[in-house]
């Protein structure tokens, strides 16, 4: 009798056998033929079943489809192989039928990846499937791990600082404004902004705001003086004084003390 479907006749011997996982026949076929790559069968198939979303057979006479691997996906492909994903994307799990998108304040710089990496200190990501973080603007710096937003991490660097570097992930990056200058502006860029103190005023120490007035009895005639000048004997030295003036006739300074007899 003629062999049925998923089935063949074994000339050396009489009945009809099964055929193994991974063939199939026709009805009267005298041998089983492998599945194709792409598909499979059980013992005993008549047809071979196309591998289905997220699974691929490379080979052909499969008896199973394999699941893609993390980082790849199939979806609606021959089933022969899997397609990695790209870079900004990823798939966590065996079988993937898509790739997802990196979130917000993550990034996949490669192909084939099965997570994504949280953008690190200094950078951040705005941007669903990024492949790259972007770096922090200069005149600060972006302490934080995963942040999906430039506000979420930007500090700007304080008064008396500046920073010209693009990337800064600590307030270790703000570099001082020498002593003898300071600079009032937050979130500088660049060390131009660190202007030298005005004669008569001085910033006896670097990271300074704004420069202080030379005391009464003081004075500095030149920019960018660390500490004022004691006041020429017998001449006169107000607060913020940029040279010693003559006192008035009838009148005198006694050395820097300045105190005054009949000069109001």
């Amino acid at each position: 009798d003629d062999c049925s479907a998923g089935s063949y006749a074994n000339h050396t011997s009489t009945g009809c056998y099964k055929c193994k996982a991974g063939r199939y026949s026709n009805a009267s076929a005298p041998s089983c033929t492998d599945c194709g790559t792409g598909k499979y069968s059980t013992t005993g198939s008549s047809y071979c079943e196309e591998c289905t979303s997220g699974k691929y057979a490379k080979e052909k006479g499969t008896d199973a489809c394999s699941k893609c691997a993390t980082g790849s996906a199939q979806f609606h492909g021959d089933g022969t192989s899997c397609v990695a994903c790209g870079s900004g994307q990823y798939s966590p799990i065996n079988g993937s039928v898509i790739c997802l998108d990196c979130q917000t304040g993550t990034y996949a710089a490669n192909v084939g990846q099965g997570t994504c990496s949280a953008c690190p200190a200094g950078t951040y990501s705005s941007t669903m499937g990024a492949a790259s973080c972007t770096p922090c603007p200069v005149g600060g710096f972006c302490a934080s791990v995963g942040a999906a937003s430039l506000s979420m991490t930007f500090t700007q660097c304080p008064a008396g600082t500046y920073n010209p570097d693009r990337g800064s992930n600590s307030s270790d990056d703000c570099r001082a404004c020498p002593e003898g200058k300071a600079n009032p502006v937050p979130g500088s860029e660049s060390a131009v902004v660190c202007k030298p103190c005005l004669p008569g005023s001085f910033a006896a120490s670097a990271e300074t705001e704004s420069c202080t007035l030379c005391p009464a009895g003081k004075f500095t005639s030149t920019p960018g003086n660390t500490a004022c000048n004691d006041c020429t004997p017998g001449y006169l030295c107000v607060e913020g004084a940029s040279a010693p003036q003559p006192c008035r006739r009838g009148t005198h300074a006694n050395l820097t003390v300045l105190s005054l007899i009949g000069f109001l």
